[in-house]
């Protein structure tokens, strides 16, 4: 995205100038939850922040704080039954979920999102509760 971003001219080509190929045994198409692997892709987006900043676009850093705030609360409520994350990453992961939201990034999550949010903001418990139930039959199923 930075070269994207600093990039004076951008052409599209027709040609198909790169193929990979997508194996269902490789670590990335894993069924297994991974809240490691969450975590980095969250850090991923993260570092695009200043980029994002630096677009003068302030739909385009909203919808990056929506994205980051979604996948940190949904990654929270899985942890909480994983229990996989290390101490200061899962804190991470609270703070950035604990902060004081602009609404515009607020109404870019769903109903359901906001409500996990809500639990982990103000019944702690029962957002470990539901997050034990919700993944207990999930996990056993993809693993």
């Amino acid at each position: 995205p930075y070269i994207f971003n600093s990039a004076t001219k951008i052409v599209s080509l027709n040609d198909s100038l790169y193929f990979y190929r997508i194996r269902s045994s490789s670590y990335m198409n894993s069924p297994k939850f991974s809240p490691s692997r969450d975590y980095l892709k969250i850090q991923v987006f993260k570092s695009l922040e200043p980029l994002a900043k630096s677009n003068k676009d302030s739909q385009v850093l909203t919808r990056l704080h929506a994205r980051i705030l979604n996948d940190s609360i949904k990654l929270a409520i899985l942890n909480y039954y994983l229990n996989e994350l290390a101490p200061d990453e899962a804190h991470t992961l609270e703070k950035y979920i604990k902060r004081n939201w602009d609404e515009s990034v607020l109404q870019q999550l769903g109903h359901r999102v906001l409500l996990y949010r809500w639990m982990i903001l103000h019944t702690p418990c029962l957002a470990h509760l539901y997050g034990t139930i919700r993944y207990r039959r999930k996990c056993r199923e993809r693993i």
